[in-house]
């Protein structure tokens, strides 16, 4: 992720050099950018599920008892992976029909199910991450993310809902 926006970065501030200072660009800047932002959030949402970094509602957890806050946890991972495999059926498609089509992207010229491959991939790592999510609901501890560095089970909540789903 650290190299994909350094990159980015870097595409991008020599465009602007380019453009403003030289009168001149490059073609596929902007595309690349593009598509590199998309790759690098289909990447970062299984990360998100995974460190418990997406927001979440937890009005309902907190007025559950706790096994009923573990089904609820258990809910939303399980609609987050029935999300999550919709993406890979319906981007395999898309992926697919751009083989079939031959269609390339209009400045880089890049085949297009090359990009658009990062979809089933991102929507795999998703349903990779929401299926330990919510398996991780029903573990000894009863927590359904990690917890943060430098602080122990004794200082949490008998569930723990910072983050995740």
């Amino acid at each position: 992720m650290v190299t994909g926006m350094a990159l980015v970065t870097i595409v991008t501030c020599v465009q602007v050099v380019l453009r403003y200072v030289f009168n001149s660009s490059i073609d596929w800047a902007e595309e690349f950018t593009r598509y590199a932002i998309i790759w690098m959030s289909m990447v970062g949402a299984g990360m998100g599920v995974r460190y418990g970094k997406h927001i979440s509602v937890d009005l309902l957890a907190n007025v559950l008892p706790r096994a009923g806050a573990r089904y609820a946890v258990a809910l939303s991972g399980l609609l987050g992976l029935a999300f999550a495999l919709m993406l890979v059926w319906y981007a395999y498609g898309l992926v697919d029909r751009s083989v079939m089509v031959g269609q390339v992207s209009s400045a880089m010229q890049a085949p297009m199910w090359l990009i658009y491959s990062i979809l089933p991939a991102g929507g795999a790592l998703l349903a990779l991450r929401c299926a330990e999510f919510t398996v991780h609901a029903f573990t000894a501890d009863g927590t359904a993310t990690q917890l943060p560095e430098g602080e122990d089970e004794a200082s949490r909540r008998d569930v723990d809902w910072k983050g995740g789903m």
